[in-house]
């Protein structure tokens, strides 16, 4: 394969995380062959993208059926946008079922699924708009790098950041959509970062339960408009860009 942009090196590198020697070449070989596999399974048939305004990417099938984001996927239907959903499958059930297509710029062998399925993402839907949830999914890297202009990548946490996973050190998204300060303050201090994005406060996407000593919450709901308008709490700051 042809000479990848660094960018997708970068990801390559921090996808190896702690590991190193032997169980970082282990990793990277093992990714290697799955990645030639899927190019071997990689569906070239033509089909025809169907455009909306946002496209929803549940983590799990399991999470779609739980409904949590009913209030959020009512909220902007309400409002008159066209919203479509899908589910971020695991590479095993996207290669037996050929969901993916050759990337249309060269990447390292073991991250060929990741590129494979995002195009694949890109050639079946037309968004303006694009939600994740699943963090630490480098398939939202290949989403930036292939969309077209007007497309834009917005992760939506489900919850108040504050464990310790290695996934949260992730953020190459174009908007990532935060509960709160403690959030923000949470993932400036974590180190080894990888990408870069403009972090918003939001609220949950799901209704609160109710005040022991008073009526429910209502149930916020996110609101895509343009940064800095009258239903979004602006904030002028960018998380910083990994190595």
């Amino acid at each position: 394969m042809t000479e990848t942009d660094p960018h997708f090196q970068a990801l390559l590198r921090h996808l190896d995380g702690r590991r190193a020697g032997w169980r970082a070449a282990f990793r990277r070989l093992r990714d290697g062959l799955r990645g030639r596999l899927a190019a071997l399974r990689a569906n070239r048939d033509t089909v025809t993208a169907e455009p909306c305004d946002v496209l929803l990417i549940h983590p799990s099938e399991k999470s779609r059926r739980l409904n949590r984001k009913a209030p959020l996927l009512a909220s902007l239907r309400q409002r008159g946008l066209v919203v479509l959903e899908t589910v971020s499958d695991g590479e095993s059930r996207a290669l037996r079922e050929r969901r993916l297509r050759p990337p249309p710029r060269p990447v390292p062998w073991p991250l060929y699924i990741s590129a494979a399925r995002a195009a694949d993402l890109l050639a079946r839907y037309r968004p303006r708009v694009i939600l994740t949830e699943r963090n630490g999914w480098p398939v939202s890297t290949f989403l930036r790098a292939f969309r077209p202009a007007e497309t834009r990548v917005v992760h939506v946490a489900h919850g108040i950041l504050s464990d310790q996973s290695g996934r949260l050190r992730y953020h190459d998204y174009d908007y990532y959509a935060l509960f709160g300060q403690s959030s923000l303050d949470y993932l400036r201090a974590l180190d080894h970062g990888f990408g870069e994005t403009t972090a918003f406060f939001a609220g949950p996407y799901f209704p609160l339960p109710a005040r022991a000593n008073g009526p429910a919450t209502p149930a916020p709901c996110c609101s895509w408009g343009r940064p800095g308008g009258r239903r979004q709490r602006r904030l002028s700051e960018r998380l910083p860009a990994g190595p």
